[in-house]
Parts: structure tokens; sequence; C-alpha cells
């Protein structure tokens, strides 16, 4: 996990996580469902890693939110 700030002043954060079901046809779907989350700034899903890179604002959304939001985009992509 990566932290700093922004020109503007913001906290942001970076982390990643594990996916487990993730494919092709699926990427796309997990990252609209999660930049829909108020506080998720940009996501990045790698389905050869199967691994999610989240950017986010601590001061908006908690890590622990991050990864349930994350497990349910999984199961249900």
């Amino acid at each position: 996990m990566r932290t700093a700030t922004t020109q503007s002043g913001k906290r942001e954060a970076d982390a990643i996580f594990s996916l487990l079901h993730v494919d092709r046809s699926s990427t796309s779907k997990i990252e609209h469902r999660l930049r829909k989350v108020s506080g998720i700034r940009n996501v990045k899903v790698d389905f050869v890693a199967n691994m999610v890179l989240v950017s986010y604002d601590p001061d908006q959304i908690t890590i622990q939110d991050i990864r349930e939001f994350v497990e349910k985009a999984d199961l249900d992509a």
C-alpha cells in the first residue's frame, strides 16, 4: 500500500487485492462496479495476474471497506 498527498492537498493511497473469479470478459464489469464506489478514484484489473489495483482517498473509505467491495465485485462478475 502506498499513501501520498496530491498537488491539490488531498491524500491518495493505492492497494492491490487478489481476485479469484476474474477473466477477460469480467474485467470491465469489475472495474465499472468499483469506480462507482465513493472514495475510489481509479481501478485497474489485471486478469492475467488475478489482481486489482485500487487508488482511493483514505479519508473517505477504509481499506477493509474496499476489500469487501472487491470481494463482492469479484463474486458477481
